[in-house]
């Protein structure tokens, strides 16, 4: 009986360690290989194991590989690169790999269709480089990875309908790059992302819609959305702050940034060459005067406090052409002294008006400069300047972004003489409302001419903008 229990203890031993030694890795031979052909391929584990873990860098590129069923042991590599097999058509013989510690890349497979062979993998500890595979129709083989070290690219899979094989990642430790490719539409396989630790670079010229990037809250590189044919960029509402630049330029089709209203810091700024963009009060919070990252990155060379070098906004629509057209059209707005300045009507230029903001008296003073109702005969001549110059004057109380003033007539005066005394008499009235510290309208009613109408107003010069979207923003923190 002891002899029994004796020999089945030595036994029960044996089995263990050789049950154990199963699960430890052995390394193929030598750390880095080269795998050129289906010879190659078959003859692995004769000519490197026998083995299921390749310390260094394993690399599959050959004109006659059409199958990878003799990789069917490997559990593991350090890097996994598969370039330059225009014969095949998936990689299905490395469905036992589970790990890969650095990096991975799939590029210039002509005839690759998908990645199913890869659905064992869980981790992918640095970078995943997914590169002109004009064929390939799916990403599905990496649908278990969850986080990425590095950096995430995925380019010129001129093929590709989605990203759906990415849609559990979380974080992505360096950048995310999607560009060129062709049949792709929209990012909805990003949609778990929530952290990028680098840059995001958009680039995908049939791209209308990154309502997947929803979920991202933080990207710590550059911004960067050029050359698609989004409309808007509603998908970036959750970033706060970019890291390094943001750049938006040639997207043809898009309209509007109100999905960046979030977004509160940048190194530099570049809005430029977007053909049809003219609403950019979606950048407000970023280029307003206010410091809403405190501590600001900036204030760099335009003075902004949240952005701490340069800005460039050109070559787009009315609307969005610089940072005082941006602010000129907030709506956030209350009358203020910012809106001291001289305006006019662009569509009868030679004409127009002094506003003065008297804050401690609640009230506005305008003075009009204009001409005579009809040309005077050409025989009328002035002791000063033209005989058709004509001025008026206006005074009253404003309330939040309007003023109703009475109107002045002054006549019978002599140039910068006391006497005669001239003659002021009440003429009509004017309703003066501002739409934004750039826009506004002066709506006059003056019955003993029997004249009404609207003059649409905006400033000669953009200086004071800044300073009156600074004072007119009553609630600066709530945004």
């Amino acid at each position: 009986m002891t002899e029994r229990l004796g020999f089945n203890l030595v036994s029960f031993l044996i089995l263990v360690m050789m049950f154990s030694s199963s699960l430890i890795a052995q390394d193929c031979t030598p750390n880095d290989i080269v795998l050129n052909s289906q010879s190659a391929i078959n003859n692995f584990q004769v000519d490197h194991g026998p083995c299921d873990h390749v310390d260094g860098r394993l690399t599959i590129a050959g004109n006659d590989i059409a199958n990878l069923a003799g990789l069917s042991d490997l559990v593991s590599v350090d890097d996994l690169v598969i370039t330059n097999n225009p014969t095949l058509p998936n990689v299905d013989g490395l469905s036992g790999l589970n790990t890969i510690f650095r990096d991975l890349e799939v590029s210039h497979n002509s005839d690759l269709i998908d990645l199913d062979g890869l659905i064992g993998v869980t981790h992918v500890t640095r970078n995943i480089l997914i590169w002109n595979n004009v064929e390939l129709e799916s990403l599905d083989g990496l649908t278990w990875l969850t986080e990425i070290g590095g950096n995430l690219n995925i380019r010129d899979n001129t093929s590709l309908p989605d990203l759906e094989g990415l849609s559990h990642i979380v974080i992505v430790g360096g950048e995310v790059g999607v560009e060129s490719n062709g049949n792709l539409v929209n990012l909805d396989g990003l949609r778990s992302l929530v952290t990028i630790g680098g840059s995001l670079r958009i680039q995908t010229e049939n791209l209308v819609d990154i309502d997947g990037l929803s979920h991202v809250n933080t990207v710590g590189g550059r911004l960067i959305i050029y050359h698609t044919t989004l409309t808007e960029v509603d998908g970036l509402s959750g970033v706060t702050r970019a890291g390094s630049d943001l750049w938006i330029s040639l997207n043809a089709q898009l309209r509007n940034l109100d999905g960046l209203a979030a977004l509160s810091a940048a190194r530099n700024v570049a809005i430029e060459d977007n053909a049809r963009l003219d609403d950019c009060t979606g950048l407000i919070r970023l280029i307003d005067p206010i410091d809403h990252a405190t501590p600001g990155p900036g204030p760099g060379t335009a003075g902004i406090p949240d952005v701490a070098d340069m800005v460039t906004i050109q070559n787009n629509r009315e609307g969005c052409n610089s940072i005082f057209d941006i602010l000129g059209g907030a709506e956030y707005f209350a009358i203020n002294t910012g809106l001291n300045d001289a305006w006019f009507n662009p569509q009868t230029p030679g004409q127009g008006f002094f506003i003065i903001v008297l804050p401690h008296l609640k009230q506005i003073f305008l003075a009009w400069f204009t001409y005579d109702t009809e040309r005077p005969p050409a025989d009328v001549t002035a002791f000063l300047q033209e005989p058709g110059h004509r001025w008026m004057t206006a005074q009253g109380e404003y309330e939040g972004d309007s003023a109703v003033l009475t109107l002045f007539v002054s006549s019978g005066g002599v140039f910068n003489s006391a006497l005669p005394a001239p003659v002021t008499e009440s003429g009509g009235e004017i309703l003066l409302e501002f739409t934004g510290c750039n826009s506004g309208t002066v709506t006059f009613d003056i019955p003993s001419m029997d004249l009404q109408g609207v003059v649409p107003i905006e400033r000669v010069a953009a200086d004071n903008i800044a300073q009156c979207y600074l004072l007119g923003n009553p609630l600066p923190d709530a945004r």
